[in-house]
């Protein structure tokens, strides 16, 4: 780790396109300006930790790995997912049985993801723009840095196995581009969304936010 001291006003450039600047240095607090392209997301260290346990905890339960057909459509997130980097690519699966806590409208719209590096991690995923009326997805892809159209957005299920109520995370979608089949997770600043929402809750959100 490379370890800089700045003063208030005085910048650190990272490569040819990322400056951060101390803004304002008061008590034990330090603000940061940062100019960044907007396709390269920044985000709070502590709420990326926070997403990436949330993403660990929702892996479904140690299972044998499956034989992926060969001919099933990969879709490739080339950043991992936050707590799993490593893990690039994925095949989406319909659910073979239904979440226990769940109501069954909410559990007929829950797929698998199954990691086609490591078949035995695997997460549920529900299409949010169905869930959720309005949900901020077109905020989502320009986060994702991607267009609108062709585009499928969903947030990570977690199914404690105490039975306890099954939750959705609202903040940090999966965006992929269906044509490309290539995806990002991304976190969203807003705290109407939730990492973990009760799945049985239904939520709606204003065309304004969606659009």
């Amino acid at each position: 780790m490379l370890t800089l001291t700045r003063r208030q006003g005085e910048r650190i450039v990272i490569g040819a396109e990322v400056e951060i600047e101390v803004v304002q240095i008061q008590g034990g607090r330090v603000r940061l300006g940062i100019r960044a392209p907007r396709s390269l997301p920044v985000y709070r260290g502590e709420l990326v930790d926070k997403v990436g346990a949330q993403n660990l905890t929702a892996r479904a339960k140690p299972q044998a790995p499956l034989e992926l057909p060969a001919d099933l459509p990969v879709l490739s997130f080339p950043e991992g997912l936050f707590g799993m980097p490593g893990l690039t690519r994925w095949v989406l699966y319909e659910l073979d049985g239904e979440i226990e806590g769940a109501p069954s409208e909410e559990a007929a719209e829950v797929r698998v993801l199954v990691s086609a590096d490591d078949a035995s991690i695997r997460l549920l995923v529900l299409d949010l723009c169905a869930y959720a009326p309005g949900y901020p997805a077109r905020v989502a892809c320009a986060a994702a840095g991607t267009s609108p159209e062709d585009v499928a957005v969903a947030g990570v299920v977690t199914a404690p196995a105490d039975g306890s109520m099954p939750t959705v995370n609202l903040a940090a979608p999966l965006v992929v581009d269906l044509n490309t089949r290539t995806g990002r997770q991304v976190i969203l600043a807003d705290d109407a969304l939730q990492i973990a929402h009760p799945l049985a809750t239904r939520i709606g959100f204003s065309e304004e936010a969606a659009w």
